[in-house]
């Protein structure tokens, strides 16, 4: 739905969003990583017209963090995910709503495996440094 629809301005917030990195078991730079990881989606999200699908997103971002702090505790994605916005900055500035579409799907999939493989490889994950201000 963004697809044509991000301004220069935003495309340089964009960019500067996929600068973003973190060392794994350094929960306060996951914790930063994810604040602009986050921030890059809902942009897009926000670029849509559909105020709903940004709430939504929002809020299933939000949600969805805790367990991203897993993942991202265990394995350095920064590369990865970069390469990932940078191809859905592309689809978008072409345009192409169907590339856009597939690249944030796949990366839905890609995190929901970090998360899995995470779990499933590491020791318990109580032993895990794992930052969750406000959340008890």
């Amino acid at each position: 739905l963004a697809a044509g629809q991000v301004a220069v301005d935003e495309l340089t917030q964009l960019d500067a969003a996929c600068q973003a990195r973190y060392s794994p078991g350094d929960p306060e730079s996951a914790e930063k990583f994810l604040a602009s990881n986050r921030e890059f989606h809902l942009l897009i999200a926000r670029r849509s017209g559909n105020a709903r699908l940004a709430a939504m997103l929002e809020q299933l971002m939000m949600e969805s963090e805790r367990l991203l702090h897993i993942g991202l505790a265990l394995r350095d994605r920064t590369e990865e995910i970069s390469h990932e916005h940078h191809c859905l900055i592309d689809a978008l500035v072409a345009g192409d709503s169907v590339e856009a579409a597939r690249i944030a799907a796949e990366q839905v999939a890609d995190s929901f495996r970090m998360v899995r493989d995470a779990i499933l490889s590491s020791d318990p994950v109580d032993t895990l440094s794992i930052r969750l201000d406000g959340l008890a």
